[in-house]
């Protein structure tokens, strides 16, 4: 009977490990190379589209459906990496969040260069780059002013505070 429960108690710990993580990373995991970039209008379309992403996506629609060679040639790639780059730039000039998860992406251009490797066996060196002119993240700061206040508001509540608890009796 004791080992019953020994067995019992093994089941439902590695059923734990079996069920603890489930993970579903983007909507599509296979795309095609003609839905590449079928992404939807935004206002991210008018700064890259016609100088980069409608120049890719010709490029692509160039090249037949299953001629890899095509698909994964220096130039073919060379613009699309060129329209993810102008649209990760738009992205951290706004500050805004794209609405799919291929639009400006490092996943999608890594994605895109396994995929020739894999489908063509074609090494591709893409890469997205942060633009010259980002300075880092934002860092808010606090000015001169503000800091006095806000110390001094911690200072009296911390003050208030000692004074209840050693009245306390």
């Amino acid at each position: 009977m004791h080992s019953f429960f020994i067995v019992l108690a093994a089941l439902c710990a590695l059923a734990g490990h079996a069920l603890a993580l489930n993970i579903t990373f983007g909507g599509e995991t296979n795309i095609t190379a003609s839905t590449f970039f079928s992404f939807p209008p935004g206002p991210y379309t008018q700064p890259c589209g016609a100088a980069f992403c409608d120049v890719a996506v010709s490029a692509i629609s160039e090249c037949a459906a299953d001629d890899n060679s095509c698909l994964c040639s220096a130039d073919t790639s060379k613009k699309i990496n060129d329209c993810e780059q102008c649209l990760f730039e738009y992205f951290i000039r706004t500050d805004t969040v794209p609405s799919d998860h291929k639009l400006g992406a490092s996943t999608a251009v890594t994605a895109y260069a396994t995929a020739c490797k894999t489908d063509a066996n074609i090494t591709l060196a893409l890469g997205l780059t942060l633009p010259s002119s980002w300075q880092g993240s934002q860092v808010l700061v606090l000015n001169t002013p503000v800091t006095v206040l806000a110390v001094g508001f911690g200072g009296i509540l911390g003050m208030g505070l000692l004074y209840i608890m050693s009245n306390l009796s």
